[in-house]
């Protein structure tokens, strides 16, 4: 069996449809048989230097109808889940592997993802994989602002808001940093080599896979039962222009503190200070006593910039 030294490839900016904004992402199709250790892959990703690149599996002769393998690095490691990897992936398959299915199933890491396609809005929508948990520790002020210095002018009403973490599956770590009574200071937030969670911030048996920051706020309530939020995301020395992962570990937060069952709905800016605005809807559904989440179903676009080839060897 002979296999190919070049691989199909393409760039996607995802949560958005306008070209050069949203987050780019890396999508590597891989052959059937094709091998590919994980070392190529990683050596792939750092080649990318994207948040994320995704590694498409084709479809074996003996796999269900409309499932694909696919699997997720940054240039540092391999996560199990992230959002807009999924969405951009999901997108790219439906307009160019199930252009007659409106439904198909993305196998992660993190578990099997179920995705459906709008075809007249060009948005996907991924059922994620959640373990969401909030850990038993909150995170002390000073902290946050040893991290990021321009928070100490912050107002005694920012400082009061509790700091905690948030995991949308295990592995995604996210600090949350409440700025809803002083928005202007989202914009004074600057990427370091420091992240404001540590791995013994979290609970025990927890994986401190990716720690990251997330620093937002909520803005004023239109009376749609939309929940509107503007967002910054930093980890592994980068900010993120769109993160699905964290936008759902903060959403499936604040829906918990609303303390009712329903389906709780967020719409999500994220990367307008990089000049890569993404938008990204996030709808959480609260079982019957408002303490666990049901269902969260991821929700955005993507818009396909390059294609090509990948040399491997």
């Amino acid at each position: 069996m002979s296999f190919s030294t070049r691989l199909n490839c393409n760039t996607l900016d995802v949560f958005t449809t306008n070209l050069f904004e949203g987050n780019q992402l890396g999508l590597v199709h891989i052959p059937h048989g094709q091998p590919l250790t994980q070392a190529q892959k990683q050596a792939i990703a750092v080649e990318y230097n994207y948040s994320e690149t995704v590694f498409l599996h084709d479809r074996s002769p003996n796999a269900a109808s409309a499932t694909y393998d696919a699997q997720i690095f940054t240039p540092k490691s391999e996560l199990p889940f992230a959002g807009h990897p999924t969405i951009g992936t999901a997108v790219w398959i439906f307009e160019n592997l199930e252009t007659n299915n409106d439904e198909i199933t993305i196998n992660l890491k993190a578990g099997a993802v179920t995705a459906r396609f709008d075809r007249a809005s060009g948005i996907a929508i991924a059922e994620i994989p959640q373990a969401l948990n909030i850990h038993k520790d909150t995170i002390p002020w000073e902290r946050v602002a040893a991290v990021q210095p321009s928070l100490f002018k912050a107002s005694a009403e920012v400082k009061r808001s509790a700091t905690p973490i948030s995991s949308i599956v295990k592995g995604m770590n996210f600090a949350l940093i409440n700025l809803t009574a002083q928005p202007d200071l989202l914009s004074t937030i600057v990427v370091t080599k420091d992240t404001i969670p540590r791995a013994s911030d979290l609970d025990p048996d927890s994986d401190p896979n990716l720690l990251g920051n997330v620093f937002y706020f909520i803005r004023p309530d239109t009376g749609d039962d939309i929940t509107r939020i503007q967002q910054r995301m930093m980890a592994i020395e980068l900010e993120d222009p769109a993160t699905g992962s964290a936008s759902a570990a903060l959403t499936g937060y604040l829906a918990l503190q609303k303390g009712q069952a329903g389906i709780h709905k967020f719409e999500i800016d994220q990367g307008v200070e990089m000049g890569r605005a993404s938008k990204i809807f996030v709808d959480i559904t609260v079982g019957k006593y408002g303490k666990e989440i049901d269902k969260i179903e991821l929700k955005g676009q993507a818009i396909e910039v390059m294609k090509g080839t990948l040399r491997i060897m």
